[in-house]
């Protein structure tokens, strides 16, 4: 019989939007731990071959009412995403009277990727850097894009923006069925959605009817163009200086108002780390340092030269101080794709990204382009 004790950390079926799950049906082996919860992989008995990754809090969290508020809602909240780069959650039940969550299974995760590759010796590099090659990490660094772009752009949350606020290797998870690399962005523990102003709701539903009308289909509204300027209150309501400092936008660090464009700026750095490999951005900084150096001066990473012009631009723009300066994630998904395709020369496809984000944005890459940030080694 259940102790009133443990079913206090139970979550009730109107508590969370996805389905109760016997977790006594499955096996589960420890894969790994964290200060909030322990993770396990996971299958059932009667079908081996479909493997599940079950997330467990930890008991000083389950014993925490704003930590097991937060996880129920981290939960709800993957529930309304779908989109193949983003974890899916198949379920919640709970294990040893703690509540836990059904996720998919990913074998490793990009932070552990990373940190293989800067090992010293130089075989276990040159294995890593073969068995990903710059081609195959660039390609991870698009689907972050695409699906944070999917977070932005107000269709993946009906009327709302999600702001994901820690971007960073350990919660990219990469996906290892039938040969399947894909990247899964993860750990929603600290987004939030930013809610659309009703004005601009109307305005879009406007330019919706009027497009239905005039073509007699639905067309989707672009939602990424309300934040180009920064000129929305929406944009700059959060002030919480929430995330992991090496990968945290100078308005977050400097607890400032800042909205989407922060997103932009942790990408930047994740995509720099990632297609380096064997570098952490800014390593050797304790706080004080860091603060001074890279959230006041405005410090970056040093981008290599032979990265492909576009690439070189794009990233300099994205974790560029001024978060009005950064392009939205429409036009660096578009720059990528381009990039990866390989169709088009070096001036086609910069004329393609320039035109695909603001004028605000054309002189910012422009300007960027021939005069860079100071850079941090």
């Amino acid at each position: 019989m259940e102790s009133k004790e443990e079913k206090k950390f139970y979550m009730e079926p109107h508590e969370v939007d996805v389905p109760q799950i016997d977790i006594e049906k499955f096996e589960m082996v420890q894969a790994g731990t964290g200060s909030a919860s322990d993770v396990y992989k996971a299958w059932l008995k009667s079908e081996r071959e479909r493997i599940v990754a079950v997330k467990v809090l930890k008991k000083h969290i389950a014993y925490d009412a704003c930590g097991l508020s937060s996880f129920q809602k981290e939960i709800n909240m993957l529930s309304r995403l779908s989109h193949p780069n983003i974890i899916s959650v198949l379920g919640v039940g709970h294990y040893d009277g703690l509540p836990c969550a059904l996720l998919e299974w990913c074998s490793t995760d990009v932070n552990t990727l990373l940190r293989i590759a800067e090992c010293d010796q130089r075989k276990i590099r040159k294995h890593i850097l073969t068995k990903y090659p710059s081609e195959y990490r660039l390609r991870l660094v698009r689907d972050l894009a695409h699906a944070v772009r999917y977070l932005h752009s107000g269709s993946a949350i009906p009327g709302c923006f999600v702001l994901h606020r820690d971007i960073k290797p350990e919660n990219l998870l990469l996906l290892d069925a039938d040969n399947d690399h894909s990247l899964k962005l993860a750990d929603f523990g600290l987004a939030v959605g930013l809610a659309v102003p009703t004005q601009e709701l109307e305005q879009r539903k406007s330019k919706q009817n009027t497009s239905e009308n005039e073509a007699g289909t639905q067309e989707p509204v672009q939602t990424e163009s309300l934040f180009r300027h920064g000129d929305t209150l929406a944009d700059y309501e959060l002030t919480a200086e929430t995330g992991t400092l090496r990968y945290m936008a100078p308005e977050v660090a400097r607890r400032e108002n800042y909205g989407l464009r922060a997103d932009v700026y942790s990408f930047a750095v994740v995509a720099w780390e990632i297609l380096v490999v064997g570098g952490k951005p800014f390593s050797g900084l304790h706080v004080g340092e860091h603060y001074n150096r890279v959230v006041v001066r405005g410090h970056r990473p040093n981008i290599p030269k032979e990265w492909h012009p576009d690439l070189q631009n794009l990233i300099t723009a994205a974790w560029h101080h001024n978060p009005r300066r950064r392009p939205p994630f429409s036009a660096i998904c578009n720059m990528l794709d381009e990039i990866i395709k390989g169709t088009e020369d070096v001036s086609s496809t910069s004329s393609k990204f320039i035109h695909s984000i603001s004028s605000r944005d054309v002189l910012a890459v422009r300007s960027l382009s021939t005069q860079c940030l100071p850079t941090l080694c």
